[in-house]
């Protein structure tokens, strides 16, 4: 951690911040997209096509659900330790820690099981066909349920080989991908619509756009993946991926079956504008997603195991829930002061469904701070409370749906939306106060959040009317003033602000000129060994032959060299010096050498998958090196890396 840092909270809350900032950006990207794809297509389409649309939408989501149920969790715990639905079940669990011992080739495995998976299951559909047509009340309509079967099939695909750039850490990446997809799918879609194809062609769109997305995403990130099969890890895939079931099958009835609700229990016109409504409100869930994307992987990292040394296990959750909420209230303020702009983007006959929009995004929110509340708080059988209040949950949305939507119709199911994820997130809260770690909510600052919010929207009702052809920009002011409010009534106050947004002080050329200097006033011995590692692809024995050493004397070295190079690290809290001089004494007595630098270089220049260095980092953390030097010797590695590679190559003649 560097010297200005105030703390491992807020070295990892800046870090979480500057992932979140860069998701939460292709993300919103990624909403451009689908509203100019929703613009286009209901206007080439009838409202009644555009509705059939979005229920076999629903039905492509429904099978990549299916096709990804228990396997796709269970491949990504076993390669990288996490999983989308439940990390705890590799980070709290040692019988969830991957053990596979080829983690590139057992990638591969898993993408042809899910390859294998999704072709058995779209055969079963394509004979089924005249059944499901018949029970979405679409007689006859058979190339449509086989077109959705393979937006499915593909998506499945899509789901892991995109996610792979995200637990690599790789935001950037992520994001850029993830634009991939909509890219392809809105040209092919709008191409096909617009040649007289209607609704087969905009699900036709979505398959080919979605194929030709998944060789990219392998493409980039193919160090992951080796030639071979490791069908032994099967089993275990399947076996680790299935606590995750019941959370995947509640949590897509609660967000997908409110379509299903309303298609069968209101007029048919009445679909497509909830769709409309429903996709404008999930805006949302965007933010909700940039956060717990870029929290998942960033708990695999050493700064994380020094923040839960340092914090303890529920220190950080508090304040992050604090952090989102806020940003939350913010959103949902956005959508109720626009709702009227957004749902502008269709065509006129579907404007009734404007306040549909916040309705929809404050289920979203409720979803969450069930999601951060889980994530942040520490109490015995979490996991199993989790997917006890989300199956709860779920079955409180269908109670509330089936009394609900017959007789409000969107309405119905937006509120059913709200109550379920609602009293989720209540349990949730209830079950982490009561715990041996309570979170410690900052309950007057939230409190002066919704004041704020709920004043906002007063003042968009009252006064926004009366500027007549001026109201958006008086709803953008304050839209926009809202965050000077919250800092000025001391709910996010700007030192709390701070430690979420990452600035640096320097441009990074400046910064990359800077340190360049301290590398040209190493020995030159050093400076030589450090040109030649740093570069990726290096080899460390041909360095530690041309400083005439042992490949351990030259991994010592060379992170000696890094330490000099790095920022000062902020001093360990006084439980992890004991503990890390009780572990050094212990070896001295023993006869074994403190010195663990060759194995720390090890683990920083180690090639292949991030997935195999993680858990080279874990285990040294677990053996006693300090998580905080592993952090800033890998952020010095990262930075020097940054440096052009003609500077190296001049460096280590």
């Amino acid at each position: 951690m560097a010297a200005e840092s105030k703390g491992t909270l807020a070295t990892f809350g800046r870090r979480l911040g500057r992932h979140s900032a860069i998701y939460a950006a292709g993300a919103a990207a990624t909403f451009l997209f689908g509203l100019v794809n929703m613009a286009v297509l209901t206007r080439l389409l009838p409202i009644e096509e555009f509705g059939r649309l979005a229920v076999y939408l629903i039905l492509a989501t429904l099978l990549t659900t299916l096709y990804n149920l228990g396997s796709l969790q269970g491949i990504l715990i076993s390669v990288f330790g996490v999983a989308d639905g439940d990390e705890e079940l590799a980070l709290d669990d040692a019988e969830g820690r991957p053990k596979v011992v080829n983690r590139e080739r057992a990638l591969t495995t898993g993408v042809l099981l899910t390859v294998g998976i999704a072709a058995l299951g779209t055969a079963l559909v394509f004979a089924a066909a005249p059944v499901l047509a018949g029970l979405l009340g679409a007689p006859g309509q058979l190339e449509e349920v086989r077109l959705a079967a393979l937006c499915g099939a593909t998506g499945a695909l899509w789901r892991l080989v995109h996610n792979i750039a995200r637990l690599e850490r790789r935001p950037g990446v992520y994001s850029l991908l993830g634009l991939v997809r909509p890219s392809l799918a809105l040209g092919f879609g709008v191409g096909f619509v617009a040649a007289g194809y209607g609704v087969e062609g905009a699900l036709a769109g979505i398959a080919v756009g979605t194929a030709v997305g998944i060789p990219v995403a392998i493409f980039v990130g193919r160090h992951n993946y080796a030639l071979g099969l490791d069908l032994s890890i099967v089993p275990d895939v399947f076996r680790r991926g299935v606590f995750v079931v019941p959370i995947v099958l509640a949590m897509f009835v609660i967000t997908n079956v409110d379509l299903f609700l309303v298609s069968v229990y209101a007029p048919s016109d009445a679909v497509g504008p909830y769709r409309v409504a429903s996709r404008l409100g999930m805006g949302v869930s965007y933010l909700v997603s940039a956060v717990s994307m870029a929290w998942l992987p960033l708990r695999r990292i050493p700064l994380h195991t020094a923040m839960n040394e340092e914090h303890g296990p529920s220190g950080f959750g508090a304040t992050l829930l604090t952090a989102f909420l806020l940003v939350c209230i913010w959103a949902v303020l956005g959508l109720a002061l626009l709702a009227d702009v957004l749902i502008g983007i269709a065509p006129d006959s579907y404007s009734d469904a404007a306040p549909l929009v916040p309705l929809v995004g404050l289920g979203i929110v409720a979803y969450g701070v069930t999601l951060m509340i889980y994530r942040g708080a520490k109490f015995p059988n979490r996991r199993r409370s989790y997917i006890l209040v989300l199956l709860g949950g779920a079955a409180l949305f269908l109670v509330a749906g089936l009394v609900l939507v017959p007789l409000y119709g969107g309405y119905g199911a937006a509120i059913a939306q709200i109550i379920a994820f609602v009293v989720a997130a209540a349990v949730m809260l209830w079950l982490a106060q009561h715990s041996e770690h309570p979170l410690p909510i900052q309950y007057g600052r939230l409190a002066r959040g919704v004041a704020l919010g709920l004043l906002c929207i007063g003042l968009g009702q009252l006064v926004s009317p009366l500027a007549g052809d001026w109201r958006l920009l008086v709803d953008l002011a304050i839209l926009a003033a809202f965050p000077a409010m919250l800092v000025a009534a001391r709910a996010f106050p700007g030192e709390e602000l701070r430690a979420f947004v990452d600035l640096p002080r320097l441009g990074r050329r400046r910064r990359s000129e800077e340190l360049l200097a301290k590398v040209e006033g190493l020995d030159p011995k050093d400076r030589r060994l450090v040109a030649m590692l740093v570069p990726k692809g290096s080899s460390t024995v041909r360095a530690a032959r041309a400083l005439d050493a042992s490949e351990p004397e030259a991994m010592a070295r060379f992170v000696a060299s890094l330490r000099a190079l790095a920022p000062a690290p902020a001093p360990a809290p006084a439980d992890r010096e004991a503990a890390n001089g009780d572990a050094a004494e212990a070896g001295r007595e023993n006869g074994e050498a403190p010195d663990r630098d060759p194995e720390i270089g090890a683990y920083l220049l180690a090639e292949g998958s991030f997935a195999t260095r993680d858990w080279l980092g874990e285990q040294l953390c677990e053996d006693g090196v300090d998580p905080l030097d592993l952090d800033v010797l890998d952020l010095t590695l990262g930075r020097l890396r940054r440096i052009p590679r003609r500077e190296w190559k001049r460096l280590a003649r």
